[in-house]
């Protein structure tokens, strides 16, 4: 990434943007933002910072950190309200954005057939004449431009609470988490079977520093149940498990999946369409009753909304390359031969050593079920 600033020119006169995730919600990885900002301001490149998995563990300071735009959410923060996030921007950079549609709220009146469209009236004395075919932004800044429909104006005062409470606690947490993230790490990498000592997960996410107020990675774990033999556990049989209120009357699971060839196979029609199948593939949903469950274990499968980090973590970008238009993810699994994804926990503001320690005690749990 710093290659690719470092070669740019600045002195074209187009204008760049370069999104930036603060902390991989799947990887752990925490991007070095202090290396990359400076050379991108130096290029002319204006930055925006995902930050959704950054915000919630770290004090963020915008001096430090002189992002152009980020994103945050609300929920991710504290829990409540869904939904509900901010971009905090810099006026200077939202003076250069350019809008090319309006929705509910910006607008007084649209000429229907036609291409007029004239501002609400407590915006168009920002505006300059505006149609559909050419939509130009305020002649300066002002915020409701950016703002359409009904603010959820139910739910500020959860924001102001949330924002309150962890503000009083955030300073103390990398300390706190990156103690218990050791400490889930650790146990996890150690859990083995007994009689053939092969390991019971594997740990896909990095390991973790010694505990530091300032770690160089967040609290996030991504990781696969084996079996004795070695074989990925399909992660519905996992989601099973989690939900359920104990280990008593659980069914034997015996993994449907066979271990996913180093290379893949050389059948990119399966990819192209949903309904298609391969007489090489070992593709069974497993049936499991789920009846009078009860959830006591919140964790996540998948690829938790972020395609390519699990595509490296499972090292399946070879059989990406197979993906044809109309693909879904049974279609790709049926050629790999497996589930896709991964387990996913993560620590935060409420988590403490009794989550940290029910969640090895369950994880100790499968062996006996998918031993």
């Amino acid at each position: 990434m710093l290659d690719s600033l470092s070669e740019s020119s600045n002195a074209s006169t187009s204008k760049s943007l370069m999104a930036l995730t603060g902390l991989s919600n799947l990887t752990n990885y925490k991007v070095p933002l202090h290396e990359i900002i400076p050379v991108a301001q130096a290029r002319g490149v204006y930055t925006i910072l995902d930050a959704a998995a950054l915000a919630p563990t770290t004090r963020i300071s915008l001096r430090k950190t002189p992002v152009d735009s980020m994103a945050v959410s609300f929920y991710k923060m504290f829990g409540f309200p869904t939904g509900v996030g901010a971009l905090v921007a810099r006026k200077k950079f939202l003076d250069i954005l350019d809008r090319p549609w309006f929705a509910g709220g910006a607008v007084d009146l649209v000429q229907v057939p036609g291409v007029i469209a004239t501002p609400a009236e407590c915006i168009s004395s920002r505006f300059e004449v505006r149609t559909f075919a050419a939509v130009t932004k305020p002649k300066s800044y002002d915020i409701l431009w950016l703002q359409e429909g009904t603010i959820n104006y139910l739910t500020f005062p959860a924001v102001i609470a949330g924002i309150n409470s962890l503000s009083k606690y955030i300073d103390m947490l990398p300390l706190r988490l990156s103690s218990l993230y050791h400490y889930l790490y650790n146990q996890l990498s150690l859990l083995r079977y007994p009689d053939t000592e092969t390991p019971t997960v594997q740990i896909l996410t990095g390991a973790p520093s010694l505990p530091s107020a300032t770690p160089p990675h967040g609290y996030v774990l991504s990781f696969l149940v084996l079996n004795k033999k070695g074989e990925i556990v399909p992660l519905s049989h996992i989601e099973a498990l989690a939900a359920r209120k104990g280990r008593d009357n659980l069914p034997t699971i015996a993994p449907t999946f066979k271990s996913t060839p180093k290379h893949p196979n050389p059948i990119p029609h399966v990819l192209r369409t949903s309904n298609t199948s391969s007489s090489t593939a070992v593709y069974e949903k497993p049936v499991v009753d789920l009846g009078r469950t009860e959830r006591t274990i919140a964790l996540r499968t998948g690829c938790a909304c972020n395609p390519g980090g699990a595509a490296a973590l499972l090292g399946i970008e070879s059989y990406m390359q197979l993906v044809q238009p109309g693909a879904t993810q049974r279609s790709l699994e049926l050629v790999v031969g497996r589930e896709l994804g991964v387990i996913r926990v993560s620590l935060g503001w409420v988590s403490d050593w009794s989550d940290v320690v029910a969640f090895i005690r369950f994880v100790k749990g499968i062996q006996e079920v998918v031993g």
